[in-house]
């Protein structure tokens, strides 16, 4: 049986893809996901030129790195299975617990949504909401009262940052990096099957 090898090369590549993995996963926004999404759609791409140009067992690898990338990234991100089957993998469940752990509701978050609940914190109606487009947030809220009354709204100010992650784009940069570690193992199952084939 062929016993994988690892060159200094592929291990500075796992450390560079794992460091990348990261940074997007903590700094998830639109930006990070098209980059993770550019990067996947390469790699898989560049397998499928490793099955035509290859022989033997690397091409038993690319074969296996090209199945298995592009099957799971389609049940997770493509047409249709996008949400069909995405929303019931197990990966999927694991994105959400992680998350849940790395991007916690901050007091912040709390504040808005309880201050609006409250109608401005007038306990009246509110009629009206406005959320600024610059950071720190700005909240105006003019209760159904004032509205009528031709009074000013209340404005009250937060510290919200604009690049905080949402569950979105956390989805795809980690489904992206999913489809690379399902590309790694079956490149992994495809060299063990060339291995016990008798060539």
């Amino acid at each position: 049986m062929l016993a994988p090898r690892f060159t200094i090369a592929g291990l500075m590549g796992l450390v560079v893809v794992a460091a990348v993995g990261v940074a997007a996963l903590r700094f998830a926004s639109e930006l990070w996901a098209g980059v993770l999404l550019i990067g996947t759609l390469a790699m898989l791409g560049a397998a499928v030129l490793g099955v035509v140009h290859r022989r033997g067992a690397r091409r038993a690898w690319w074969q296996g790195f090209a199945l298995f990338g592009w099957g799971y990234l389609f049940v997770s991100l493509g047409p249709w299975a996008a949400d069909a089957v995405a929303p019931h993998l197990p990966t999927t469940t694991a994105l959400d617990a992680l998350f849940e752990r790395m991007h916690p509701p901050r007091k912040e978050e709390a504040r808005l949504s309880a201050f609006i609940s409250r109608g401005g914190g007038g306990g009246a109606a509110p009629a009206i909401y406005a959320i600024s487009s610059a950071a720190p947030v700005t909240a105006t809220v003019a209760p159904a009262t004032a509205a009528a009354s031709g009074s000013a709204p209340s404005m009250v100010r937060f510290n919200l940052s604009l690049t905080t992650p949402t569950p979105e784009f956390f989805h795809r940069v980690g489904h992206c990096l999913w489809a690379l570690l399902a590309a790694t193992l079956g490149g992994l199952i495809g060299r063990a099957f060339f291995a016990t084939s008798g060539r």
